[in-house]
């Protein structure tokens, strides 16, 4: 049904009026349309882009992301050039490794409890072994310190050197594994005083 805010053709109109108009605010502007179908190609790129899509959603919600991890994708996001979210970010991410026949590592449940002043370890939970890197820095888009993980049966440690104590740093881990691809958002900690 159609929702008139003055009379027809007057100021604007909302709705489809049976199946013959389609009223609508395009741009800023009133707009009419006749009603049209939508076609539903069921191409082979089609249906593989959407098994990509698929894949992505049941990825994010199979993760098992705490809270600390949600607010470090947001984190990522709000850094990209585009505007998104943490959830549109990470499903770009998958998207884009599936298209290179990549397989893409996630890294969730970060734990900076055992950070010192001036060193410490970082634990993720990981799927897979692979090649993963900390990336740290004391600015979101600057990370100049990198660390080598140790993988253990279901996680990689990270082991920090040369803190400065009561800072504020921003870290992402990344898996670059032959086959392998994935990262994390952007989490922040702050080390204790000395």
């Amino acid at each position: 049904m159609a929702k008139v805010t003055a009379p027809l053709f007057g100021f604007s109109a909302s709705g489809k009026l049976a199946d013959s108009l389609v009223y609508m605010k395009w741009k800023g502007i009133n707009d009419v349309r006749q009603y049209v179908i939508p076609s539903n190609p069921k191409s082979e790129d089609q249906t593989t882009q959407r098994g990509y899509m698929t894949a992505a959603l049941t990825a994010w919600h199979t993760a098992g992301w705490i809270a600390a991890d949600l607010a470090a994708w947001n984190r990522y996001a709000s850094t990209l050039a585009k505007i998104m979210s943490g959830f549109n970010a990470f499903v770009k991410l998958k998207i884009d490794a599936l298209v290179a026949s990549k397989v893409f590592q996630v890294l969730v449940n970060a734990d900076f409890s055992s950070v010192t002043a001036t060193a410490g370890t970082v634990v993720m939970d990981i799927v897979a072994e692979g090649t993963t890197y900390l990336h740290v820095g004391t600015s979101k888009t600057a990370f100049p310190d990198s660390y080598l993980g140790v993988f253990d049966t279901d996680h990689v440690t990270f082991t920090l050197a040369g803190n400065t104590e009561k800072t504020k740093y921003y870290c992402y881990a990344q898996n670059t594994e032959g086959t392998d691809i994935g990262r994390t958002g952007i989490y922040e900690f702050e080390t204790p005083a000395a």
